[in-house]
């Protein structure tokens, strides 16, 4: 064979070109992860295997807006309607069996989240278990303008929210597993009876940056009674307008078997309207058999001296009437109820003409005796009270809210 023969058989340079540009193109394609329509099929490599699909968790958006929050039921807004119910419902059960039977409290979102465009908390308070601030915001575009020039330093900024925010009374003797379950406690059974119209309203239970557990509440402007009284000269239509509100609220408990084991002057808000609500359901339970002491010893009835058991509506009674005495006399009857105390052993020895009412009508008078009997078992029930014709007598500030209503207060 000669030397051209040989060349011929050479593969030529164009050809060397092609292949070399053909095996390029299919590296790169490969590495790429992509196909070339113009590829023969048999040249294609083929698809890359797709990644399992891995559900996606919702997006929870960080601004809430106030007019969408907790306090306005949102029906036409869908993205701040779950994330309400997540946070507010979750904790609420309708079986009250299942009370502080649930795990450790869940939480969506933390309170700087759902109400960062709010101002800062102000502190208004401070108990044994709770400190209480308030939350304010700044009034709108049109809120702004629509207010007339000679009202606007009173109209901003606008108080909308009381946060309620948790401590555990004693840390050596409440773990947090019981203080947690004490806050679900308070928290379900105050949702359980917002269909009252003297309890205060609650919207949801949440943490704030520093983990402590908060309540989120309506506001009261016109502040709890027991400041009222050392502020305000009460006359005796409010001061009865009160006390009648108190005993509604008290039936409304007592219906859905609830006590609240801790009625005072310091624990009942009044509204800007003149309604009072209940409030610090933090010693109340469900179910009308109580044990153990609580409250404070000045609305003590007498039988939680003497016995281990005690009916909890007789105890709320028994704390309704003292109550309403401080808004007669601005001062407690006796310290404490035993024989131990001088005021109440003279309150025994005068019954049923207690000097302390001698300056009260009868009807009221029989009302008042019959609340403080020191047998529970001879006490009146609250209906019994409302039913009197003294109670009935009384004109409420705040009837429905459809009626017409005037303020005492």
């Amino acid at each position: 064979m000669d030397h051209s023969t040989k060349l011929s058989k050479r593969p030529s340079l164009g050809y060397l070109k092609a292949i070399t540009k053909k095996k390029s193109f299919m590296l790169f394609a490969n590495s790429a992860n992509i196909s070339h329509s113009d590829m023969p099929e048999d040249q294609r490599s083929p698809p890359p295997p797709k990644p399992p699909k891995v559900p996606q968790q919702p997006q929870i958006p960080h601004k809430t807006s106030f007019y969408h929050s907790a306090i306005v039921d949102a029906t036409n807004r869908e993205d701040d309607e779950p994330i309400r119910r997540s946070i507010s419902l979750q904790h609420h059960s309708p079986d009250p069996q299942t009370y502080g039977k649930e795990a450790p409290l869940p939480c969506s979102l933390l309170l700087h989240e759902k109400y960062h465009h709010l101002k800062k908390m102000k502190k208004v308070g401070k108990g044994g278990s709770a400190t209480i601030y308030l939350l304010t915001r700044l009034p709108t575009f049109t809120e702004f303008f629509q207010t007339p020039p000679f009202r606007k330093k009173h109209t901003v900024p606008y108080t909308v929210l009381a946060i309620k925010r948790h401590h555990r009374r004693n840390p050596n003797e409440e773990s947090q597993l019981t203080f947690e379950k004490r806050l679900r406690q308070e928290f379900m059974i105050t949702k359980t009876l917002q269909h009252s119209s003297h309890v205060i309203t609650v919207f949801e239970l949440l943490k704030d940056r520093r983990g402590r557990w908060c309540t989120v509440m309506d506001y009261c402007g016109g502040g709890d009674v027991l400041t009222l009284l050392h502020q305000v000269d009460l006359t005796s239509e409010a001061m009865d307008c009160v006390f009648k509100q108190l005993l509604r609220g008290l039936g409304d408990l007592h219906e859905q078997g609830v006590v609240h084991r801790d009625i005072k002057p310091d624990n009942l808000l009044m509204t800007q309207a003149g309604v009072l609500k209940i409030t610090d359901f933090g010693v109340a339970q469900q179910g009308v058999v109580c044990q153990g002491l609580c409250g404070s010893t000045p609305y003590w009835p007498p039988e939680l001296f003497t016995t281990l058991e005690y009916d909890g509506r007789a105890m709320d009674v028994w704390s309704a009437a003292i109550t309403f005495y401080c808004l007669l006399y601005r001062q407690i009857p006796f310290l404490q109820a035993n024989l131990q105390d001088p005021q109440y052993a003279t309150f025994l020895k005068q019954r049923p003409e207690w000097w302390a009412l001698s300056q009260c009508p009868a009807d009221l008078q029989g009302v008042i005796l019959a609340m403080l009997h020191p047998d529970p078992t001879q006490r009146w029930h609250i209906s019994h009270c409302l039913a009197s014709s003294w109670v009935q007598s009384i004109d409420v500030c705040y009837e429905h809210p459809h009626h017409h209503h005037h303020h005492h207060l």
